[in-house]
């Protein structure tokens, strides 16, 4: 993509690990709408259950 991947992990440790291992990745293009809708509320789900602290 023009950019060395390496580089910036030197230069910037700190936003690449939040980046690549606190946050999660979801795909959101190429899925129909009942992708997106069955995983939206999976994510809600999740988001209850912790908050229940199960």
């Amino acid at each position: 993509m023009g950019y060395d991947s390496d580089e910036i992990a030197k230069t910037c440790p700190v936003c690449e690990e939040v980046f690549y291992k606190r946050f999660t990745h979801l795909p959101l293009y190429g899925l129909t709408k009942e992708q997106l809708d069955y995983m939206a509320d999976s994510i809600l789900d999740s988001v209850a259950e912790m908050q229940a602290g199960k």
